[in-house]
């Protein structure tokens, strides 16, 4: 599903439970000349009904002209749930395209040097 986000406008993601994991990897397509779009990824927790911000990661994204622009990030998990926030801040519509998230568990090393004959 292709979002068209306007000059000066934002579009968000729904909140993501990336609880558990120690790492996320996070991908956004724009496409769009003229169109400079600032993505926000927001690392949030519940404050008895409210929103902490517990880290934030930003980056800019300019796709050239009839081409894609793709982030690719791997972030370590700062809280238990992630939105991501695009904002255009360029003079040009923008287009986003899906995008994902990917939680990572880094799982405990179980190689064994082999031991030398005697």
């Amino acid at each position: 599903m292709v979002q068209l986000i306007p000059p000066g406008e934002s579009i968000e993601s729904r909140e993501i439970d990336v609880g558990g994991a120690q790492h996320v990897t996070v991908n956004v397509s724009i496409s769009g000349a003229g169109a400079s779009v600032e993505c926000e990824i927001l690392f949030v927790h519940r404050l008895g009904g409210g929103v902490g911000l517990a880290h934030v990661h930003t980056e800019t994204m300019n796709p050239s002209e009839d081409r894609f622009s793709r982030l690719y990030v791997f972030l370590p998990v700062h809280a238990p749930s992630l939105l991501v926030r695009l904002t255009n801040v360029g003079n040009e519509t923008a287009r986003t395209f899906h995008g994902w998230v990917y939680g990572v568990r880094m799982a405990p090393s179980t190689f064994v040097p082999p031991v030398a004959p005697s």
